[in-house]
């Protein structure tokens, strides 16, 4: 390749460490050589969420110099732009402007791997004029991702969906889901708020007759009812609606019912205690 058609075609990454706590980051990329032949480097950081999960990446990193978007962000930008028909999408963020990853399975099972050792082997085998192991088709027009997938590999965190993920993976499932357009899109407060406003209006017919026998079942299926709801809506569309506020909102009501029940039963006993002995009975 030319050095235009290497920079149309490869992206190199870097990445932000923190040097100590409470400190800046040190930015780490390739060496100089390799770094000149590419336009636009781009970052690789994730976040753990607080149970040490990968579920998120910042979309964009900013230094004073430049602005570094995720590296799974710029190939399937770049990818998108060469291919006809196809445009690049509005990425939804959360609340803390992360983009949420879509894990499209388990990594080995969703995306094709094939040993670099292999693919070397291949062009010597083709530069010789034999068959190769690795078939020229299988990468031809793809979007191909170099690096480290060994088990124990430090860069490799737990995921949803896997005890572990090497990083590349994480660059393989944010580039298909801008690619295919499937995201998983947190839902808004607006929604949410409307989404507890219809559970509340399901669950009077439950806990307002605060004595009657369908009041801790009723309250039971509402929890199922709107844990299915909430799971055929993600499946479906993407969007993650809050599971934990709705539960807690039946959990206040069922509470609220029991310990009301409880408070007039009480009175109305102490209340007919005060009749029948005033009565002489």
């Amino acid at each position: 390749y030319t050095r235009k058609e290497f920079e149309d075609r490869a992206a190199l990454p870097v990445s932000f460490e923190r040097v100590a706590e409470n400190s800046g980051y040190l930015l780490k990329q390739s060496i100089e050589p390799l770094r000149d032949f590419t336009a636009a480097p781009s970052h690789i950081n994730y976040i753990l969420d607080p149970d040490g999960i990968m579920r998120r990446i910042p979309p964009y990193l900013r230094t004073q110099e430049r602005i570094y978007p995720h590296l799974g962000i710029q190939i399937a930008f770049d990818y998108i732009e060469k291919q006809p028909g196809l445009k690049k999408p509005d990425l939804p963020l959360d609340e803390n402007g992360s983009l949420m990853i879509r894990w499209a399975g388990k990594w080995r099972e969703s995306f094709r791997y094939v040993s670099y050792v292999d693919i070397l082997q291949s062009y010597l085998q083709i530069s010789k004029g034999q068959k190769p192991l690795i078939s020229p088709d299988i990468i031809k027009d793809a979007i191909c991702l170099i690096g480290l997938t060994a088990n124990g590999y430090t860069d490799s965190k737990p995921s949803p969906i896997e005890p572990e993920c090497p990083g590349l993976a994480i660059i393989a499932h944010v580039a298909d889901s801008i690619v295919t357009g499937k995201f998983i899109r947190p839902a808004t407060f607006g929604m949410n708020a409307f989404c507890l406003f219809l559970l509340t209006c399901a669950a009077i017919p439950v806990f307002i007759p605060f004595r009657n026998r369908v009041t801790f079942p009723g309250g039971l299926a509402l929890a199922i009812l709107e844990g299915y709801i909430s799971f055929i809506l993600f499946e479906k569309t993407g969007i993650w609606l809050s599971v934990v506020h709705p539960l807690f909102l039946i959990l206040c009501l069922f509470l609220f019912s029991s310990i009301y029940a409880k408070l007039t039963v009480d009175k109305e006993k102490a209340h007919f205690f005060t009749l029948s002995t005033r009565d002489g009975l």
